[in-house]
């Protein structure tokens, strides 16, 4: 377990969920701090190819604000379908599984935030451990974006599976910018 890891004193990759509480995660990051280790969370998607490649259109936006106009909006979806003869794992909801890998990449991609003002909560199926969606700002120091999040474990459109794992800015000029995270 990485508490072991960190009692023998070495650095600590772990995969999410981080720790089943938050008691147990402040705890480990603390006996990390005083023994100067590393402890850090494997997000697989914050340095994926087609992440880079968003921040670089990104970046690109910013040198081109004239042009293409300032990002308005950015819609990050994350809706995979349930794997036949699989069962939707039960220990964490949608939310917590999926939407802090596209979390992820907001901090990849803007730098340090946080979720501010969330709203229009919905679950398309009432199954929190299934989807999610909801809108929200992720404001970080220099910057307010508004964000929708989408989610599912279980994602299905007129009762057929679907798979839609994609990020699209949305800038005040009208332009959209949509990128598949997995080809």
């Amino acid at each position: 377990t990485a508490l072991q890891v960190i009692k023998a004193g070495l650095h600590v990759l772990v995969e999410k969920p981080f720790d089943p509480t938050e008691e147990e995660a402040g705890f480990l990051i603390a006996l990390a701090a005083k023994k100067s280790l590393s402890l850090a969370i494997g997000f697989e998607l914050m340095f994926n190819p087609y992440v880079e490649l968003l921040a670089r259109v990104i970046q690109e936006i910013g040198l081109q604000e004239a042009e293409l106009g300032r990002i308005k909006k950015i819609e990050l979806n994350l809706l995979n379908e349930l794997l036949p003869g699989r069962e939707i794992p039960r220990d964490i909801n949608a939310f917590e599984d999926l939407g802090s890998r596209l979390l992820s990449i907001l901090h990849r991609l803007f730098g340090a935030g946080q979720l501010k003002d969330i709203r229009n909560a919905d679950s398309n199926s009432e199954d929190i451990y299934e989807d999610a969606s909801f809108e929200c700002d992720f404001t970080t120091q220099d910057r307010t974006i508004p964000a929708v999040f989408r989610v599912s474990k279980n994602y299905k459109v007129n009762a057929a599976p679907v798979t839609d794992r994609s990020v699209k800015i949305i800038t005040t000029k009208g332009n959209s910018i949509e990128v598949k995270l997995f080809a």
